[in-house]
């Protein structure tokens, strides 16, 4: 959790060195957030909305956010949304209703929360975990200010 304030006036939860506003630390890193049982059971469609500023390398396929859901309690994980950068574009990758379905590029010149829908119809009626991930896959051109994540919340789809 990060001390600094989000627009909203609450704190939000961040990937990177606070102090020095990177996550360049001269060596490959990666970390996770993941967040307790989610029951699903009842429930024949679900999104996973948040607000997030994502500033990080912009060659594909370095520097992703990467969205990964677990059913059998944390054992594995499957990746189901990559996010590079901060908004999203429409596009093949996307349903109908602009949410992401599997990978999902975009950019942004100002660093805003933007907010991002990720689907999880297809984990209906199960008990999930859903972890944030962030990988830099090397320990080059890693001076960036990281991810930040508010607001984070599941809902069904109506």
């Amino acid at each position: 959790r990060s001390r600094k304030q989000a627009p909203g006036g609450t704190r939000f939860i961040y990937y990177g060195l606070e102090d020095e506003q990177t996550y360049d630390t001269g060596a490959h890193n990666f970390g996770a957030l993941t967040s307790p049982e989610i029951n699903l059971a009842g429930v024949a469609g679900a999104v996973l909305e948040f607000d997030h500023i994502l500033d990080a390398e912009r060659a594909i396929p370095f520097d992703p956010a990467v969205i990964r859901v677990s059913t059998d309690g944390g054992d594995t994980f499957e990746q189901v949304a990559f996010l590079f950068n901060t908004t999203f574009l429409q596009g093949p990758e996307f349903d109908g209703d602009g949410l992401c379905q599997t990978f999902c590029i975009g950019s942004t010149i100002e660093a805003q929360f933007q907010k991002a829908k990720i689907n999880l119809s297809k984990f209906a009626d199960q008990i999930i975990l859903i972890q944030l991930y962030f990988d830099t896959f090397d320990d080059t051109i890693n001076d960036f200010t990281g991810w930040r994540v508010d607001n984070v919340v599941v809902r069904q789809l109506r």
